[in-house]
């Protein structure tokens, strides 16, 4: 199964970045959002299966995006991408519900690395 992936971040040079970075063999459709209101209504429609998420953009943030996915069921895997990854906003990040974090800048094999580990842990934990 290939993974549908929702890049989040308020700037268009990270988005396509990011984007170029995705392993094709296990990613499939791929759509960006440049605000944390996305991800919600993404997830209302049955979409994604993992989310590239920045923290500072308009309209609603990173960490109001991961309280607001943090009660859902069925809740997608969330990859923070952000420059502020000190080792207490990474804990934090983690306490929230983020799967993975990355740091700006970062590099496309980190990208590749970080969504190979959420689709294995994804399996293993939800086997067909």
């Amino acid at each position: 199964m290939r993974l549908t992936v929702l890049i989040v971040d308020d700037s268009a040079m990270v988005r396509a970045a990011l984007r170029r970075a995705l392993p094709r063999d296990i990613v499939g459709a791929v759509h960006e959002a440049e605000d944390g209101r996305a991800p919600l209504d993404a997830c209302g429609r049955g979409l994604p299966d993992v989310i590239f998420l920045d923290l500072d953009m308009p309209v609603l943030d990173g960490y109001g995006v991961l309280n607001a996915l943090r009660p859902l069921p069925h809740r997608p895997r969330v990859i923070v991408v952000s420059a502020d990854v000190s080792p207490q906003t990474r804990q934090m990040l983690r306490s929230m519900g983020a799967d993975e974090v990355l740091a700006k800048p970062w590099q496309p094999e980190e990208v590749r690395c970080a969504l190979r580990t959420i689709s294995i842990r994804s399996s293993t934990e939800h086997p067909s």
